[in-house]
Parts: structure tokens; C-alpha cells; sequence
């Protein structure tokens, strides 16, 4: 690596920004490197008895099926959602997971994208992808992400060996549906199931909504069913892959900037093979788009995500991200009004 990397401790805090790194976030090693470092925090190695050998020929596979190429989905953001993961568990939602749900979550994280190539489910139904006629239109590309995934995980070489059989099913099965979860099209129902069962608990506890009182969160934890924990781990895995918007804004719109890119090109494939658009493609006003295009996600899905998800996490926790939630509508806001082409 051309830098040394923190301590889990320094990745624990939400302002910690990866792309500091700089180039080092393409360099082979990254996934490697802060895989085990997150594995060995988290005790899993120990616990389940894995080879760190096993381990890291496991991140080095999977680190390659990353495209440095993808501005965006590349392995410094499968790296980055595994970090955000982490910042999650430190700030609260580690007392609701059990050591194999740890084991899930930060696989699923680190290969929650792998074999992508900056193109999304629209433009794989519309093209008719051989993608969407293996798997079907229905999150084509992230039964595509899974395959990949599992290719590595089964390898002879990899860690899951040292699991027993029942472990080793309940692990692909869990993944899998923590792959499936970071569907956007699935969005609004994994939302909706979390909200349902924040408000059935504080309707329990008798506590009202915006109340600093947590025991309604307490109160649920001895007795959480798999589906709740399924639920809980979904909403972390996706809260991780959409954190950046919700990061320090310098952050957000480095971020902000390769997913963009990304959303361009497939734009302008969409016009060259005269698909529908569902992407805009190279315009004069990039700086306005991206605004526009980021406020409209902070406000409508990112924003309510984290108000909601936060209620579970510690207090200092929460304040920090909402308030960068909170500066960053503001800055997007202002940006949208100042660049509006037909203002200029």
C-alpha cells in the first residue's frame, strides 16, 4: 500500500474519508488489508477458527473481480461500505448481531458489488442482457453480484472451509439476501418493514416517536426473531452503501462525482444503441445535475433512511450524521438554486 492504514478505531468515525488516500484505493491490497483488519476486530477469525491465509487468498480473489475502470462501484467502495458497516456496529446496532451475523455482514459488504461494470438493472432489462435471461429481470444484477461473490466464497482456497456444514449455509443463505437487499427497487419495502416495527415497539413500551427514551429499543433486543435480525442486518448493509451521501460534503461529492460519471456513460450507451433513457447522458450543466441529482436522493431516500435507522444508535452517533445530513440538503439546495441553467 502506498500509505499506511488506520486502525479500526480512526475507520470507526463517520468523517473518515478513504479517498485520502488517493491512489492507494485502486492499488491491489486495499480489500485485503481492511478485510482483515475488520475480521481481526471483530474477533471472527478466532472465533470460528478461519485460516488468515484462507482469509486473505478469499479478499485478494475478490478484490479482482472489482473493475478499477468503474468510477464508482469499485473496490474502493466495497471497501468504503465496509467500513460504514463498521462505523453502524460502533455506533450502536453491534448489540443486536450475533458473531455469524458479523461473519454476513462483513462478506456481504466487501462483495455486495462484485463483477459490477457500471451499468444498472434498467439498462439490462431494456437491452435484453444475457444477465436478465439467466437471472430474470427482477434484481438481475444483483443475483449476478452473488454469483460472482459465491465463485470466490466456494473456492477451494477460501476461508469457509474451516465452518461447519450448517454454518456454511446459513452464510451463503444470509449474504445472499443481504446482496438482494441493496436492490433500490426494493427500497421503499425494507423501509416500510423497518418503520412498522419501530413503531409496533414504541407502541409496546409506551414510548412516542422523537422521545430520547430507548428503552422501546432495549426492551426487544433478548427476544429479536431471525427475521427482525435479517431486517436490522438488511438496513445496515443498505444505510452502509448509500453513507456517502450522508458524509461530510467534501466527501459527498467526491462520491457524488464518480456515480455520476457512471450515470453519463450509461446515458450516453442508452442513446448510441437507441434504448430508453433512464440516465443523463453528457450535458453542459454537470455541476447543476449532480446537485439536483443529490438532493433529490438525500431528500427522498437517504435522509429518512438514516432519521429512521439512527433512533437505534447512540446519541452522539445520531447528531453526527444528521447534522451532515442536515448541511449537506442545505449546500445541495443552494447549489441547485444558483447553477439552474435557466437562471443563467
Amino acid at each position: 500500500m502506498a500509505r499506511t492504514l488506520p486502525g479500526a478505531d480512526v475507520l470507526s468515525t463517520w468523517d473518515y474519508n478513504l479517498l485520502e488516500l488517493g491512489d492507494a484505493c485502486w492499488e491491489e491490497g486495499l480489500m485485503k488489508s481492511i478485510g482483515k483488519l475488520l475480521f481481526t476486530h471483530y474477533g471472527l477469525i478466532e472465533y470460528f477458527n478461519l485460516s488468515e491465509e484462507r482469509l486473505s487468498c478469499f479478499l485478494s480473489s475478490l478484490d479482482s473481480l472489482y473493475r478499477k475502470s468503474n468510477p464508482y462501484h469499485s473496490a474502493a467502495h466495497a471497501v468504503d461500505v465496509a467500513i460504514n458497516v463498521h462505523f453502524l456496529l460502533q455506533s450502536g446496532f453491534l448489540r443486536f448481531f450475533t458473531k455469524m451475523d458479523l461473519l454476513v455482514l462483513c462478506v456481504a459488504a466487501l462483495g455486495h458489488d462484485a463483477g459490477h461494470f457500471a451499468l444498472n438493472n434498467a439498462f439490462l432489462v431494456n437491452s435484453d442482457h444475457e444477465i436478465v435471461r439467466k437471472y430474470g429481470a427482477v434484481s438481475a444484477l444483483e443475483h449476478f453480484h452473488v454469483s460472482k461473490l459465491m465463485e470466490v466464497l466456494e473456492d477451494e482456497n477460501s476461508f469457509v472451509h474451516a465452518l461447519s456444514p450448517s454454518d456454511l449455509v446459513e452464510l451463503k443463505t444470509m449474504v445472499t439476501k443481504m446482496v438482494l437487499a441493496t436492490d433500490m427497487s426494493r427500497h421503499r419495502d425494507y423501509f416500510t418493514q423497518f418503520e412498522e416495527w419501530c413503531n409496533v415497539a414504541r407502541k409496546e413500551s409506551g414510548v412516542t416517536q422523537g422521545d430520547n427514551d430507548r428503552s422501546w429499543v432495549e426492551a426487544r433486543i433478548p427476544n429479536l426473531s431471525p427475521a427482525e435480525r435479517t431486517l436490522f442486518m438488511s438496513m445496515v448493509v443498505k444505510c452502509a452503501d448509500l453513507a456517502n451521501v450522508v458524509k461530510p460534503v467534501e466527501q459527498a461529492e467526491a462520491w457524488a462525482e464518480r456515480i455520476m460519471r457512471e450515470f453519463q456513460a450509461q446515458g450516453e450507451r442508452e442513446l448510441a444503441l437507441a434504448l430508453p433513457l433512464t440516465q443523463p447522458a453528457k450535458t453542459a450543466n454537470f455541476e447543476w445535475q449532480l446537485a439536483k441529482h443529490q438532493l433529490g436522493f438525500l431528500e427522498n431516500v437517504v435522509g429518512p433512511l438514516y432519521q429512521s435507522m439512527m433512533e437505534l444508535a447512540d446519541e452522539e452517533s445520531r447528531s453526527i450524521v444528521l447534522n451532515h445530513a442536515k448541511r449537506n440538503a442545505e449546500i445541495w439546495s443552494k447549489r441547485v438554486h444558483d447553477l439552474d441553467p435557466e437562471r443563467n
